[in-house]
């Protein structure tokens, strides 16, 4: 094998072996990638120069700063997104919070004489904050909450663990 072949594959070996099962950011994994592949190609331009160790230093360098930069900003980027995406679920819990029915609602509901089926289309429609403590429950069914009612509650309860 050449001289350069066998630069351009240790330097990718090392690039892949230094991976292995550790989790690495993506500016680790860029560096070194880089570091192998600019390794080789400056070995290869190099050479055409009679320079072809000096080449493999000043290409591994490069490669290395240029494959941490380009990694970073995979990194950064997926920061971002996960902000975003957090961001965006604690939205969506705010706003199904604001949403979700109380016992205080079914109890109106129910007070007014609304149908169970409308009721329990409610609950599942809107899901809900409510108080299912042994006490509570025995309020909604005195007060009239029929047990299907109670039931649907304990299913979209929001609270629930």
């Amino acid at each position: 094998m050449s001289h350069i072949k066998w630069i351009a594959v240790s330097g990718f070996l090392v690039a892949v072996v230094s991976t292995g099962c550790q989790t690495n950011t993506r500016k680790e994994n860029g560096a070194l990638i880089g570091s192998g592949l600019g390794a080789a190609a400056g070995a290869i331009i190099g050479n055409q120069v009679g320079e072809r160790d000096k080449g493999a230093l000043i290409g591994g360098a490069i490669g290395a700063v240029t494959g941490g930069i380009a990694g970073d900003a995979a990194d950064k980027e997926e920061q971002r997104q996960n902000a975003v995406t957090y961001a965006q679920h604690q939205e969506a819990m705010r706003r199904a919070d604001q949403r979700a029915m109380t016992n205080e609602d079914v109890l109106k509901m129910a007070s007014q004489g609304i149908k169970e089926g409308i009721i329990l289309d409610t609950i599942r429609d809107r899901g809900g904050r409510f108080d299912l403590s042994p006490d509570s429950v025995t309020a909604l069914a005195t007060r009239g909450v029929s047990q299907d009612v109670i039931r649907e509650m304990r299913q979209n309860n929001i609270n629930a663990y």
